[in-house]
């Protein structure tokens, strides 16, 4: 009898459980539209690059706590690049960075104090704008952020003003710069004369394709990669999901080279030349005590970027930054450990050789205050 109770529990608590699944399951199964969302559902399940973030990162902080042991700093990091607070872990103004780079090698740009008010914000794009070489549209984002975090791209001054009116943080007005986005990691160590590029990322922002027939709604059900992201592509989008593109047509979903907002991350290593090299050194070298980032930069094409030529860097990510080509498709989730495993040993490498130069890592206590402060700012609701 005792034996009957225990199997009958579980047996209970399967067909519970079985009921569920198939009470949620089920009506979505019934429609196209409903299988389309499981699909997306489930690759994001089993799709390691888009697994949310701190799951991806498990095992490297168990790697980071080693190599604290083994460094006998947790800290010791924040001296990759002694030129950035905190090394670039987080909150590094990406104004300041900008403005120690050549002219020729950034978009044009200016800063907003967070404190100004709407009118005076307004008309320092509105003199921005006056610029010979600037135009709508422009790109509004944090001076301090990561992610993609409220950038965006605004096409009308009616944008710009609901933006301005919108983020209550100190901003950053850039150029809108045409050509194909890349992500190029830089690694120099202490006393060498020369770094090396060690990542080369292409980012294809998110398309669909019209057929003549089909409204943009059904497009990005169907289409493999955008279902992933169909819940945000189809609010982004949602004035204009009932309508019909071209036969042909190519439909733009988002505007910013980032994998949360939907852009794909290709293996672009193929692209690393000693002519791309020289460039980003010379880059590099304008930014005071940086050793360890990645640039994210745009050049008219790929052709160019082998070249070294047309690149604008959009900012520069400290000692936070990956090697974003791990999030090609063709890589898997071991293949991105061992990447950024590797990416953490030499920070703490680099660390390690400027301690030894006589500087000294930021504190713990610090790191973690600058950390939490960064989080309730972005945690902020917009008014």
């Amino acid at each position: 009898f005792e034996a009957f109770q225990r199997n009958a529990v579980l047996g209970l608590l399967v067909v519970v459980v079985v009921v569920w699944v198939a009470a949620r399951l089920v009506p979505s199964l019934a429609t196209w539209r409903g299988r389309r969302l499981v699909v997306g559902r489930c690759r994001r399940l089993t799709h390691w690059e888009f697994w949310p973030w701190w799951i991806v990162y498990l095992p490297v902080a168990a790697w980071v706590v080693l190599l604290a042991i083994r460094h006998r700093s947790l800290s010791l990091f924040t001296l990759a690049n002694p030129g950035m607070p905190a090394g670039g872990f987080v909150g590094e103004s990406k104004g300041d960075l900008l403005a120690q780079m050549p002219k020729d090698a950034v978009p044009a740009w200016c800063r907003l104090e967070q404190d100004a008010p709407f009118e005076e914000k307004r008309d320092a794009v509105r003199s921005f704008l006056e610029r010979p070489e600037v135009d709508l549209p422009l790109v509004l984002k944090p001076d301090s952020g990561e992610r993609g975090f409220e950038v965006e791209v605004t096409r009308t001054p009616e944008a710009v003003a609901a933006y301005l009116r919108r983020s209550p943080r100190r901003l950053l007005v850039q150029e809108w710069i045409g050509g194909e986005e890349f992500g190029v990691f830089y690694v120099r160590r202490p006393g060498t004369e020369r770094g090396r590029v060690t990542s080369v990322t292409r980012k294809v922002p998110p398309t669909v394709i019209g057929d003549g027939h089909s409204t943009l709604d059904h497009l990005i059900l169907s289409d493999e990669r955008a279902v992933c992201y169909v819940h945000a592509f189809l609010a982004r989008h949602a004035d204009r999901a009932q309508t019909v593109p071209e036969d042909g047509e190519v439909v733009p979903l988002g505007d910013l080279g980032t994998h949360a907002r939907g852009a794909q991350f290709l293996d672009g290593n193929d692209l690393s030349t000693p002519d791309l090299e020289e460039t980003i050194e010379r880059i590099a070298r304008s930014v005071d005590g940086f050793y360890f980032g990645r640039f994210d930069l745009r050049a008219p094409s790929a052709a160019h970027l082998a070249r070294g030529e047309g690149i604008r860097v959009l900012e520069l990510n400290g000692v936070t930054s990956e090697e974003a080509h791990i999030y090609d498709p063709r890589h898997n989730v071991f293949y991105a450990w061992r990447t950024l495993m590797r990416q953490w040993s030499t920070a703490f490498a680099i660390g390690s050789a400027n301690r030894h130069r006589g500087l000294r890592p930021a504190g713990t206590r610090a790191v973690l205050g600058e950390l939490w402060r960064y989080r309730q700012r972005t945690r902020q609701s917009s008014p």
